[in-house]
């Protein structure tokens, strides 16, 4: 071979390898884009997932706040019916239509003899009511009557207590099934 041939041998091997570094090169930068390419899928996906968490999370958040909504809104209906109930006279809750109205017309009695021996303390307004507990002995007598729940004024309950005082005996129903009802109950004071 000529010196000719040998640089030309020369040019072509250094070509050559110069091709093969560049190739290896360009390999190393292709599998490099692929990698940051998978992580950023990755991240993209762990950012999809955390938004997908979130949301339903929130949703929870949502359904868990409605639903303490509605226990609050059914905690004031009963707190409502309660505290109606507890309003009520005791002869209204009975359950048996004939004997709630055998009893209603009896307080209705006894409302009327204790209003008729009422006197309205001065400078007391009409308005005010008061519950009183009432316990009966033999024939109606009042044996005891005390202030259940105040009207917040003491001359007022002052005067409910001693009208039922007054009224002794209080009226007893022939029925015995009434009469019981009526040894020991409670009667809220509001004239009329």
């Amino acid at each position: 071979m000529d010196a000719k041939g040998v640089i030309l041998a020369l040019v072509l091997l250094v070509l050559a390898a110069g091709n093969a570094v560049g190739w290896f090169h360009s390999v190393a930068l292709v599998r490099e884009a692929r990698e940051a390419e998978a992580h950023a899928r990755a991240a993209q996906a762990a950012r999809l997932a955390a938004e997908h968490e979130q949301a339903a999370l929130a949703q929870r958040l949502a359904e868990a706040q409605a639903d303490a909504e509605k226990l609050r809104g059914r905690t004031a209906e009963l707190e409502e019916v309660l505290r109606t109930r507890s309003q009520l006279p005791e002869w209204e809750t009975y359950t048996d239509p004939v004997l709630r109205e055998l009893v209603a017309q009896h307080a209705l009695r006894i409302r009327q003899a204790v209003e008729a021996r009422w006197q309205a303390p001065p400078s007391t307004p009409r308005d005010r009511a008061c519950t009183l507990a009432i316990k009966l002995g033999p024939g109606g007598a009042v044996a005891e009557v005390v202030v259940a729940k105040s009207s917040g004024e003491a001359l007022f309950d002052a005067s409910a207590v001693t009208a039922v005082k007054k009224a002794s005996p209080l009226p007893l129903p022939a029925d015995p099934a009434v009469a019981e009802r009526f040894r020991q109950f409670r009667f809220e004071f509001r004239p009329e």
